[in-house]
């Protein structure tokens, strides 16, 4: 259990690092927590993030929903 934490953590962080080089987000600090929130499903706001990759913060949800979802199982 403590090493499916820690991937998804992991894949966290690289989504937010993801964001910071398409200059999605403006700093490693709102791409960490905006993609905690996306991964988790609990939904944010994506009124900050560049309109051109508002897609990935999608596909970042649905991985979010389907990795979690194992999770609990």
């Amino acid at each position: 259990m403590l090493g499916l934490f820690a991937l998804h953590g992991f894949e966290i962080w690289l989504y937010a690092a993801l964001y910071v080089a398409l200059r999605a987000l403006p700093d490693l600090e709102t791409a960490v927590y905006f993609s905690i929130i996306t991964f988790s499903t609990i939904g944010y706001d994506d009124e900050g993030m560049a309109i051109a990759w508002r897609l990935v913060s999608a596909i970042e949800g649905m991985n979010g929903v389907l990795l979690m979802g194992r999770l609990r199982r």
